[in-house]
């Protein structure tokens, strides 16, 4: 059994840990996540199928992905399934799910459908309500023995999931198989922390949102002279889906039971204001004029800002800076004493409809397994979708002096981000109005622009397009 220790219920040191993989029987106990085996799951090599098949594959196809899925379809290519992956690289804009997505939908209109493609949770409800997605769920429990449901971190496969009927993001059909997810942690410069006289966040997760708000305004520094800052306590502004894990922690509650926007209630106002005081009295973001001169660039890969809010995909930033006294701390506990994080999902589906079904499904299994999950592991792309596969020494690494296994924890307490039918659209808006209330020269009343906000995305899910005139008004 690999014994997985989360960090803030009993702290261990990260050599107990790596030897503990090693020696564990048996052991059950609170504040333990258990993983069967001593290696990641992984699926049978696959059968031979019994006539040769040939299935094109879309993903992204710039930069880092790129590299990333020449060398996953080539390492399948190699087991001799008798199936073959004909990789079709997206490149339209910046090849996010965003760009991509249309050109697939395109395509599957046209009958040209590629047979297995990427699947991301935040556009995931538009295109499922499109009948775009075969539905999984019948193969999903058809082969359950060989993947193992159990091994995936539920939210990964819930990120996977909608109910058409319900309009509800997180249930209902599964419509991709998730291989990679992770949610928002923080990276953190110890450093920077000493240098203002305090002791850096711990790692063990005991801080509150206000024990995170008073450590960041003292690490916070003015250069001599002023106004500009020569420390901050984070690299910029989160904006909306990337502050959602602050907003959580001060009782932020985005969608309602039913799965709608709620973000004129009490909680969101008291949320926001908070938010915004961070920059408007606190000042723990470089402004424009700070990102003009020492800040350029990233400030926390530059050692200017103290903390980085980021998914774990940014790891590899870190493994190759091992000069910088870097660290990996659970996010601090929310205003209800629980502890909040945003978790999203990387998975791969098929068409609706499409002409070879088993050999692209045979493809995508393999992708999810914990032979897939060492490409991805050793190209530092997120968390393993499997628990086994990110308890795995390829993940937690004995090498690094940060703890890969607060970025694992973090699955525990994290939750799926808010999304809705028409996110695409409703996050721009968002971010526009957010926007507003962050504008140094007139910033707009965050119970005025909360209200407006709720109004314009209530008609933006009615009508599924943007309203005429859904810019923010002052």
């Amino acid at each position: 059994m690999i014994l997985k220790q989360i960090p803030w219920a009993n702290p261990i040191s990260r050599r107990s840990l790596m030897l503990g993989v090693a020696k564990a029987g048996t052991v059950a106990s609170a504040g333990l996540v258990i993983a069967c085996g001593t290696e990641p799951v992984a699926s049978p090599a696959p059968a031979s199928t019994k006539a040769p098949a040939t299935i094109r594959f879309a993903a992204a196809g710039i930069g880092s992905e790129l590299a990333i899925w020449t060398e996953v379809v080539g390492s399948f290519n190699t087991l001799g399934t008798g199936i073959t992956v004909s990789y079709e690289p997206c490149t339209a804009g910046t090849a996010s799910a965003q760009d991509c997505l249309p050109v697939y939908f395109t395509q599957f209109v046209g009958g040209s459908a590629p047979d297995v493609w990427r699947v991301d949770d935040e556009p995931l409800p538009f295109y499922a309500d499109k009948a775009m997605y075969r539905e999984l769920d019948t193969l999903f429990a058809r082969d359950s023995k060989e993947l193992k449901p159990e091994d995936f971190f539920p939210r990964a496969i819930a990120a996977m999931r909608y109910d058409r009927t319900s309009g509800m993001f997180g249930q209902g059909k599964l419509y991709g198989l998730p291989f990679n997810t992770g949610g928002d942690v923080l990276y953190v410069n110890n450093r920077l922390f000493k240098e203002a006289g305090i002791n850096p966040p711990p790692v063990d997760g005991n801080w509150t949102i206000d024990d995170w708000l008073e450590m960041s305004r003292k690490v916070t520094t003015l250069q001599a002279g002023g106004p500009l800052l020569r420390t901050s306590a984070l690299t910029a502004r989160p904006s909306f889906r990337g502050n959602v894990s602050f907003l959580w922690a001060r009782g932020a509650d985005f969608l309602d039971a039913k799965g709608k926007w709620n973000f004129n209630s009490v909680n969101n106002i008291k949320a926001y204001e908070w938010f915004v005081d961070l920059q408007r009295k606190h000042r723990l973001f470089p402004t424009a004029d700070d990102l003009a001169g020492t800040f350029k660039g990233n400030g926390f890969l530059n050692e200017r800002s103290a903390m980085w809010l980021s998914y774990p995909n940014n790891l590899r930033e870190l493994y190759t800076r091992p000069q910088m006294e870097t660290e990996i701390v659970p996010f601090p506990k929310a205003i209800d004493g629980k502890r909040y994080t945003r978790e999203t999902a990387d998975g791969v589906g098929l068409p609706e409809g499409g002409k070879q079904p088993e050999p692209a499904w045979t493809f995508t299994k393999w992708l999810a397994s914990g032979d897939g999950a060492k490409i991805f592991n050793k190209a530092g792309r997120a968390v393993p979708a499997r628990r086994s596969a990110a308890a795995a020494p390829e993940f937690i690494r004995s090498d690094t002096p940060q703890r890969e296994e607060n970025v694992t924890g973090a699955l525990e307490y994290s939750r799926l981000q808010p999304v809705t039918l028409m996110f695409n659209d409703a996050e721009q808006i968002i971010k526009a109005y957010e926007n507003a209330m962050f504008d140094d020269k007139s910033p707009m009343p965050v119970s005025t622009a909360m209200q407006q906000l709720q109004d314009i995305l209530e008609k933006l899910e009615r009508d599924k397009a943007k309203p005429v005139g859904w810019e923010p008004k002052r």
